[in-house]
């Protein structure tokens, strides 16, 4: 697993780096996490304002999955709070000038009411002397294209919407948000994911349109989204065992940029004197993604801007089309991808998103996107498609034999260990061992891959009897873990 010193965060334009680093010394967590966290904040601030070209294609939007697979103590949410505090200030500060307009734009509606009313009555005046109404019905026809909205205030971030309220804020409030979850387990295994292909046309930027029983229709164009999805080992497992396999084949899992940082419980030590941290780089970054999502609000009840849409210079364009074939040429069978393709099609566009928000987070002149960030994209892509193929490629920790191997060392763990034993009879196991792997070829996968990490093997007793002895460096490990947990 890569570590801290491994993690690419020097291809991350200076302010992002900066604040990566940042909150790594002063938060006290794994430089991937805080990296990651900060582009996905960076992703819901350019997703309004951007969109991203790529050869051969319709532009894109600049939304990310992110996924972080981090335990209980990371500190994932404190990194994520001092991100986005600035958003969240935001919203609230648009609620109280939405506030100030009211009386002005309710004026407005009783005006336009009172309007439609007159020339209805004049509509029904003509028709019953059975005069021609084609001018009046043009003007009401104008008029109704007129009517004023009710302007409701921008919400940035949900955290855990059911997939009915992501799509009615979307639609009726602001068409573009982040849903947040820093206990993502309640997210992917609860109602929030019962609807993955709802996901998929949200980072896809394809807009929604959902018919509700006695509700009628809500429907936006425009309406994206971004995830920001941290979650634990086992929570994550449960998904994937329930889940897990229709996430992959309709893309769902495909489209997120994965981590699992190293925990760093236990080497988080203060120093003897303890200075005033500095969150300079925080400090600016909060100030340009509240920049860039006033910037995409404008005025209360004025419809938002159209998107920018930034193109690749040529030479851009060319380490784009380079990473792509790559990446083509590492899904053929027996290579790197081919298990995986549906991933390894999403890497390319998610890199040109990535370079997208590179340009806007720095405030770089014009619409062209330059060489060196498309250059850093991939690479920072690189690094995390590494981590999905260890998450659930071919031999990840998700695979068959990974998962019954997990559940035979929590048992092991639970029923010998914690009870003060270091081995336990290999017959045992199969009597009173977990009910779903009480199948000899299940256990003996299971074995195989214990013995091969070192943290069991056989042992042969009195007549011929076996014993699985504990490696009790390993499950002494385990259980403070399981105890920092």
């Amino acid at each position: 697993m890569a570590s801290d010193n491994d993690y690419p965060v020097h291809n991350f334009p200076p302010l992002m780096r900066e604040l990566a680093i940042e909150l790594h010394e002063n938060c006290g967590v794994p430089v991937e996490l805080a990296a990651l966290l900060t582009l996905g904040v960076s992703a819901l601030a350019c997703q309004g304002g951007v969109q991203v070209t790529r050869p051969n294609c319709d532009p894109s939007p600049c939304a990310l999955f992110i996924l972080l697979i981090a335990g209980s103590g990371t500190r994932k949410t404190t990194a994520l709070h001092k991100l986005l505090v600035e958003v969240l200030a935001l919203e609230q500060d648009l609620v109280a000038r939405l506030a100030e307009c009211l009386p002005e734009q309710e004026a407005a509606v009783l005006t336009w009411e009172v309007q439609r009313k007159a020339l209805l009555k004049q509509i029904e005046r003509v028709a019953k002397k059975n005069e021609p109404v084609d001018r009046l019905q043009s003007q009401l026809s104008d008029l109704m294209a007129a009517r004023p909205s009710n302007p409701v205030a921008p919400k940035f971030v949900y955290e855990d919407p059911t997939p009915e309220a992501i799509v009615e804020g979307l639609c009726k409030n602001w068409h573009s948000a982040a849903v947040v979850s820093s206990e993502g387990g309640s997210f992917l295994n609860g109602r929030s994911s019962s609807d993955l292909s709802l996901w998929n046309r949200l980072w896809d930027g394809k807009g929604v349109s959902v018919e509700r029983v006695g509700r009628g229709v809500v429907s936006s164009k425009e309406a994206l989204a971004s995830l920001i999805i941290a979650v634990q080992e086992r929570p994550l497992q449960d998904f994937y065992d329930t889940r897990g396999e229709k996430a992959i084949d309709i893309g769902f899992l495909c489209r997120f940029v994965v981590s699992c940082p190293p925990r760093l419980i236990g080497s988080r030590f203060l120093p003897a004197v303890r200075t005033q941290p500095k969150w300079d780089a925080l400090t600016a970054f909060r100030g340009r993604t509240r920049a860039l999502l006033e910037e995409q609000v404008g005025n209360p009840g004025e419809r938002p801007p159209k998107p920018r849409t930034l193109v690749p210079s040529l030479q851009a364009e060319h380490r784009w089309i380079d990473g792509y074939n790559k990446i083509e040429a590492m899904i053929r069978p027996g290579e790197y991808f081919a298990a995986v393709p549906g991933y390894a099609s999403k890497i390319a566009e998610n890199a040109a998103r990535i370079a997208a928000i590179f340009h806007t987070i720095e405030g770089k002149a014009g619409d062209e996107i330059d060489f060196e960030d498309m250059d850093r994209a991939f690479r920072i892509c690189a690094w995390h498609a590494e981590q999905f193929m260890s998450c659930f490629g071919p031999s990840s920790q998700f695979s068959p034999e990974r998962r019954y191997a997990k559940k035979l060392e929590d048992w092991l763990l639970d029923h010998v260990w914690m009870q003060g034993k270091t081995e336990v009879l290999k017959n045992h196991i199969r009597q009173f061992g977990p009910n779903s792997m009480r199948k000899r070829d299940v256990l003996e996968m299971a074995y195989q891959v214990l013995i091969s990490e070192d943290k069991i093997r056989f042992s042969h007793g009195y007549e011929n009897a076996i014993y699985i002895q504990l490696n009790p460096n390993f499950f002494t490990w385990l259980g403070g873990q399981r105890k920092c947990a």
